[in-house]
């Protein structure tokens, strides 16, 4: 494989409810023992991507924040998503 996916991260998003508890605690589990890179997706925004790369996670897959505005809470349009994400990798 060329990398995982790993998720659901976060509740909230389009993958639905998952327990938050312990989720990013598996995340880094899971960074730690692939060798390939681990992609967190589920209910990613920003800050959460900011904690997903601070998990280990070597990048994040994510739908709500890219909709059109109005469809979603978290909705800020392609361009603003990916500057918000840029920005949680600094």
């Amino acid at each position: 494989a060329d990398y995982v996916l790993f998720g659901t991260v976060f509740s909230g998003g389009s993958k639905g409810d998952v327990p938050e508890g312990d989720r990013l605690a598996s995340l880094t589990e899971a960074a730690r023992a692939r060798r390939v890179p681990v992609i967190a997706i589920g209910g990613i925004d920003p800050p959460r991507a900011a904690r997903c790369f601070s998990a280990g996670a070597a990048g994040v897959a994510a739908i709500t924040i890219f909709l059109p505005e109005g469809r979603a809470p978290l909705a800020m349009g392609v361009r603003g998503a990916i500057a918000a994400l840029r920005h949680a990798l600094i």
